[in-house]
């Protein structure tokens, strides 16, 4: 529901990156019913109730791409 950065373009937020060596995209779903307004900690741009999940992909992908 977020007008700014819809989940649609994720395609188009990533190409934007274009001085990254690498970038990938995850997609999260699930998580805790969302509370108020959809940019704040408890709305879906929060993560709320996906805590770990987001954790451990961060962690994964800064273990697997480190130099």
């Amino acid at each position: 529901t977020c007008r700014v950065t819809p989940p649609s373009g994720i395609a188009t937020y990533a190409a934007r990156l274009s001085g990254s060596r690498k970038v990938d995209t995850l997609m999260l779903s699930g998580g805790d019913p969302a509370q108020g307004d959809v940019c704040e900690a408890m709305g879906p741009h929060g993560f709320a109730g996906l805590d770990q999940q987001l954790v451990d992909a961060v962690t994964g992908w800064l273990k697997a791409n480190m130099r």
